[in-house]
């Protein structure tokens, strides 16, 4: 495998819908119970451009600007370990750029940054790697370096791509592509039904999902439901269920409130209360809750209704994406 470094990569790393399952991802639980989760990439990427410099400083463009000589310097954590785990420590620029707000977004914006950034900074040097590769070191920054409180279905989710049911056990995790085991016209309806709203509110995640991870024994048998609505989930994707995604989605976000009360607050909770009273109309925060993008699922008919219920929030249009994590430039190749 040949070590040397490239001059200018850039990956691009989608974001994700999670629609049900959130929360037995968590190790805590998918360890002894076994966790499901099902979900989707969209067309909204973070990108990673990775450069050398001549100087033999770090230098970092995100929402701040570093400019380090040592990676103990580095104030960016996700940053400063993916640097350290792929063995770089000097003569380089990374530029992150988005096409979301990052922060509170609830569309695993962190984890797309991590696998995006790892995947460019192995590509700068010459190491490629595949998507398990990716999911996993991705997984071993955040929650074993980072001590983050988050589950393993973001990493998983960002570095394949893809409509996916993704299961978590003791022996890591397995991946099923839903494009073939469903009715492609349930996932057409789906994706044609799904609206994104920015709540234009934001949250510390950590917070929240500190919450989640330390309730989790307390909680198993909410857990146990939520776990439950997959194989629902699944069944009505595959033409074998009459439940349909609104009521999968509001019974989901009830118990989530439960086994997480921080996960909603009043204004939230009001815009949700209006929404769901449409009939038809399913929503739930996403990602760990508490503010972000709002997902409502609607049917076409109703959707200028739901539109003009949220008008002051900005809605974000997207499609699903079969895309995982990419190198889109790279020019070890273009020279």
């Amino acid at each position: 495998m040949q070590n040397k470094r490239g001059s200018m990569i850039i990956s691009r790393t989608p974001f994700r819908i999670s629609f049900v399952g959130g929360g037995t991802d968590f190790p805590d639980y998918f360890l002894r119970y076994g966790g499901k989760v099902i979900s989707s990439t969209i067309d909204k990427y973070i990108y990673v451009s990775v450069n050398s410099k001549f100087d033999g400083k770090i230098h970092l463009r995100y929402s701040h600007i570093e400019e380090v000589n040592s990676l103990d310097e580095i104030k960016h954590d996700i940053i400063r370990e993916a640097l350290r785990i792929s063995g770089i420590s000097s003569g380089v620029e990374i530029v992150i750029t988005s096409d979301i707000p990052t922060k509170g977004s609830g569309l695993g914006s962190s984890s797309a940054l991590i696998v995006g950034l790892l995947n460019a900074l192995y590509a700068y040097k010459k190491c490629y790697v595949d998507s398990e590769f990716l999911a996993e070191m991705a997984c071993k920054i955040e929650m074993d370096i980072l001590q983050s409180p988050i589950g393993k279905q973001d990493q998983v989710a960002c570095a394949f791509g893809g409509f996916n049911l993704l299961e978590f056990n003791m022996e890591g995790f397995d991946l099923s592509d839903l494009y073939m085991e469903s009715k492609f016209s349930h996932i057409k309806e789906l994706e044609e039904s799904s609206l994104l709203f920015y709540t234009g509110y934001t949250r510390d995640a950590n917070i929240i999902l500190e919450e989640h991870k330390n309730n989790i024994s307390l909680n198993k048998e909410f857990l146990d439901e939520i776990k439950n609505y997959v194989d629902v989930f699944k069944d009505w994707l595959c033409g074998k269920s009459c439940v349909t995604p609104d009521r999968i989605l509001n019974n989901s976000w009830q118990l989530k409130k439960i086994t997480t009360p921080g996960s909603s607050h009043l204004e939230t909770e009001k815009l949700i209360s209006e929404i769901v009273s449409i009939p038809g109309v399913g929503v739930k925060l996403c990602g760990a809750g508490g503010g972000g993008f709002m997902l409502v699922y609607c049917p076409i008919n109703k959707q200028n209704i739901v539109r003009e219920k949220l008008k002051h929030l900005h809605e974000l249009h997207f499609n699903f994406s079969n895309h995982g994590s990419e190198i889109i430039y790279n020019d070890n190749i273009c020279n």
